[in-house]
């Protein structure tokens, strides 16, 4: 069992809401590129939201993650959706993708430059040529104003407490909670420790690059919505060169 299996119940109670506002960037910067009925891997699914909805616009969809609890939700959310219980640093899907997605800062979990550069070394060897990969991470600015309080949430079947740290000589967050979920009249305790690494946003787009990406362009979040969600986050977009000499980086 992974720290996201404790960590499932509460997070499709209270986070999964990201993939509802992330809808019309999704459709407005990648799916209006793509042609319909393409395929689609959704890298790091989680609970399944967004890859429900991009069944729903007609895709043929895979999602990937490593936790069993959370692949368990996905099944309710994306019934028509493959489901593949995979790491996404090794993972491996039968058919090409003309996209692969990975939201609400997953890639932040990779917590060093060769875990990272794994990932990006399957997502290019899955995506068909032309294919495009479009990922969110959180930003230094957004570790820094935001991952450095104490929180709690207390509801009639559930309490949790919430503690995050950020140590910027390291880059390193670490989210700890302690959560309690009433079952059969008793408390059940789950501890989760999970933990994010900041990465320079040009140290992102030199590994896109040095894996074979071409077109590789950086949107702010602010400038994509004006969702607070998208405050300290920044878009990536990258293609897989049908000529693999062509890279190119655009900032926005």
């Amino acid at each position: 069992m992974t720290e996201y299996d404790n960590f499932a119940w509460l997070y499709y109670r209270h986070w999964a809401g990201y993939s509802y506002t992330v809808r019309p960037v999704l459709s407005r910067v990648l799916l209006s590129a793509l042609a319909p009925g393409g395929h689609i891997i959704d890298l790091c699914c989680g609970t399944g939201q967004t890859a429900g909805y991009l069944v729903s616009q007609g895709f043929a969809v895979t999602g990937i993650d490593n936790s069993p609890n959370m692949l368990a939700y996905a099944k309710r959310e994306a019934p028509g959706a493959q489901l593949l219980l995979q790491d996404a640093r090794t993972f491996a899907c039968d058919h090409p993708a003309s996209a692969v997605i990975s939201l609400f800062d997953s890639l932040n979990h990779m917590l060093t430059a060769d875990d990272l550069m794994a990932v990006f070394s399957r997502v290019f060897a899955t995506l068909e040529p032309g294919g495009k990969f479009f990922f969110d991470v959180n930003t230094l600015q957004k570790y820094q104003a935001q991952w450095t309080r104490t929180d709690a949430m207390i509801h009639p079947d559930h309490v949790a407490t919430f503690h995050s740290k950020f140590d910027l000589r390291s880059r390193l967050a670490t989210f700890n909670a302690t959560i309690f979920i009433l079952h059969d009249r008793q408390w059940i305790r789950s501890d989760v420790v999970l933990q994010q690494r900041a990465y320079k946003l040009s140290m992102v787009a030199q590994l896109l690059r040095e894996t074979g990406f071409s077109a590789i362009q950086i949107m702010k979040g602010v400038s994509l919505s004006t969702d607070p969600q998208f405050s300290g986050r920044a878009f990536f977009l990258a293609t897989k060169p049908t000529n693999p000499f062509n890279a190119t980086l655009r900032v926005l």
